[in-house]
């Protein structure tokens, strides 16, 4: 296998925070988002949506979604199970993991993509130019608030989002913290739970945030 990605970015970070978690190396190639990299024909022939992360297989398949690779790379490196030790466990990560990005990822991502000069006309990822919509931004913040309340009541009395152990979904919601960064926003003071739970799953981390 083969991963293409870009450490810094919010949605590659997912896989990065993956693969130090696990302990697990694999052959990457950076591709610079920032130097628009993600748009050259090289790389096209690898994702035609021009998109990161996206990991090449042994036979040619190529996964372009982050939950996908992690999946993928959960399955091949069984070590500190990711998606949960059964079915009904591991249909509660993927149910946290879609909820967290559409509650959490998505807000932030509408705040940023519809007001930075450097999306204009970038607002969505992808090939297609999309015009950016000033409104989504308030929107956006709305939503993270809201999010941020939410997640900070489920964490009360809990060490981790889903089961007694790390999942991807504590990985997921580190990676939302750490992108709300990117509007200037942050996890409420007042949100004690949440900012218990960011503080312990750090130390999970063995320091390899960034």
């Amino acid at each position: 296998m083969h991963l293409y990605t870009y450490d810094p970015a919010p949605n590659p970070k997912r896989i990065y925070y993956v693969l130090k978690y696990k302990g697990v190396e694999v052959p990457t190639t950076q591709i610079d988002l920032a130097a628009q990299e993600q748009f050259s024909d090289e790389f096209k022939a690898v994702n035609e949506r021009c998109s990161v992360p996206a990991l090449t297989l042994e036979d040619g398949r190529v996964l372009c979604s982050a939950l996908a690779i992690a999946q993928y790379i959960d399955s091949q490196f069984p070590n500190k199970p990711i998606f949960g030790r059964d079915d009904v466990e591991r249909a509660e990560v993927i149910d946290w993991t879609h909820r967290l990005f559409v509650d959490g990822y998505t807000p932030i991502q509408d705040m940023l993509r519809n007001r930075s000069k450097h999306f204009e006309n970038r607002a969505v990822v992808g090939r297609v130019n999309v015009p950016q919509i000033p409104d989504l931004i308030a929107r956006g913040k709305l939503r993270l608030d809201d999010f941020w309340q939410v997640m900070d009541e489920h964490l009360e009395g809990r060490d981790f989002v889903v089961t007694d152990i790390p999942t991807m979904a504590d990985i997921d919601l580190y990676c939302v913290c750490e992108f709300s960064a990117w509007v200037k926003e942050q996890v409420p003071e007042q949100a004690s739970n949440l900012q218990r739970w960011l503080h312990s799953f750090k130390e999970v981390l063995g320091g390899v945030s960034r």
